[in-house]
This record gives structure tokens, sequence and C-alpha cells, in this order.
């Protein structure tokens, strides 16, 4: 190859990067395995600060503060394992996929598990992720989880 050619493939591979904008990010976060039996769900479920519950997307919302964009996502409340009380709890994630957010769909039904219980956070690359993506070996290790109580009853 003459030196002219070689300097030709360095410039197609290497110019498509450069034109990159300085904030594109992806989102790559070890491998975590869901664990391969109960004990390692209970365990972590008692020492996790934050909430657990199963919830549906009723609504998002896209907050922007400087260069950061934050989806907040409203859930209805199925079914609760740890902090959760009331009906509807707000979630947020980072609202780009590239930074690790979550993509949550409006109408459909997700285990989730953030942190802090006082303003639940989650991405793709939490422990509790780990712990929350298979939802039947979620289940078949803590349960089905708990309804809350009904606030309309007397």
């Amino acid at each position: 190859m003459t030196g002219f050619a070689r300097a030709l493939v360095i410039a197609i591979t290497v110019a498509p990067s450069l034109a990159l904008p300085d904030d594109a990010f992806a989102c790559t976060c070890p491998g975590h395995l869901s664990p391969q039996s109960a004990q390692p769900y209970r365990q972590w479920l008692d020492s996790f600060d934050g909430v657990v519950f199963r919830g549906t997307v009723v609504s998002k919302a896209v907050v922007v503060d400087g260069r950061i964009a934050t989806a907040e996502y409203t859930l209805k409340v199925d079914r609760v394992w740890k902090g959760v009380t009331a009906s509807e709890l707000v979630v947020r994630t980072a609202a780009d996929e590239g930074m690790c957010g979550i993509p949550f769909v409006r109408g459909r039904a997700y285990l989730i598990a953030a942190d802090p219980p006082e303003r639940p956070t989650t991405n793709i690359c939490t422990e509790g992720r780990r712990y929350t993506r298979d939802e039947r070996a979620f289940t078949d290790a803590l349960g089905p989880g708990s309804l809350l109580p009904d606030r309309n009853s007397n």
C-alpha cells in the first residue's frame, strides 16, 4: 500500500470520530448476572436503601438542567417490596440511553429498584437493576410483593 493510500485509509477511519460533538457518550456497564438463588435477593433487599416496586408508567416529563436532561417518569404503583407508601411515584433516569437512562414506555409495567427513597433514581448500571431485570426470578425469590393499603376503605 502506498503512503497516499495508507493516509487515505487513516483519514477515512479517523474523520468520522472527529466530527462527533464533544458531548457524545455511550453507556457501558459491567455485565451483571442475575443471582442464581433466593439468598442473594433477600440479602440485597435487606441492605438496599431505596424503593423496590412494580408500577405502570402513566407519564413522562423531561427536565433539563444545563446540559443534563433527566426523564421523570410517573408510575402507578401495583406491588411493593420496599419503601413505597404512595399510589404513584416519580422515578428519575437519564433522558438519554447513551447516558445509561432507561427508556420506560408509557402503559408498560416495570419492576424497579431506585434510590435514594426521597428522590428515586435508576439507570441500567445500578446494582438494583441486576436484581430486578429478571422479574420472574425476583418474584420466585421474594414473593409477589404487597398491595398498598386501600386508602378509600374505612
